[in-house]
């Protein structure tokens, strides 16, 4: 008897413990009491933005988050007051677009921050910027074009008096 009343008292333990009710996260995540800004409201992907924060646990990790993907971006540790800053690289296969970013401590989304990301990648406005390495062939090509044409313009002239000459 005293292992079946064990037994059913275990039973019991588990299936209160099993019983928790399960909660969903929400999306975009609700921000906490912190703070979160960026550099730029604007990125490029590929491009680095500054993020900068504060309301996390002195010497807290912070995680910082592209929320839309998930993809974390870095990791920082927050200062004395809780404060935090990490220069982080945007994805390079970010679609263009607003975008969530989320600072993340201890399990706590401490704030987020939106983020609009732009069509062109920093690779593409890089390009622009590249020296002309090349030749400006068209004037070589119209002065040869135009030797070619003032020889044959001679030549039919030299053949006219030739001929000119000959039945004279």
């Amino acid at each position: 008897m005293r292992k079946a009343v064990c037994t059913a008292v275990l039973a019991l333990a588990i299936l209160a413990g099993a019983a928790t009710q399960a909660v969903a996260q929400t999306y975009p995540p609700e921000p906490g009491s912190g703070t979160l800004t960026g550099s730029s409201s604007i990125a490029v992907p590929g491009g680095t933005i500054t993020i900068s924060g504060s309301g996390a646990s002195p010497g807290a990790t912070v995680t910082i988050t592209f929320a839309s993907t998930p993809v974390v971006l870095g990791t920082t540790t927050a200062d004395a007051e809780g404060a935090f800053s990490a220069t982080v690289t945007i994805p390079a296969g970010a679609e263009a677009g607003e975008h969530t970013i989320s600072a993340i401590s201890e399990g706590i989304v401490l704030a987020t921050l939106t983020l609009q990301v732009a069509a062109t990648s920093a690779a593409e406005e890089d390009e622009s910027e590249l020296a002309f390495t090349g030749v400006n062939a068209l004037l070589k090509i119209g002065a040869g074009a135009g030797s070619i044409l003032v020889g044959a313009v001679l030549l039919l002239v030299l053949r006219r008096r030739r001929r000119a000459t000959a039945s004279a």
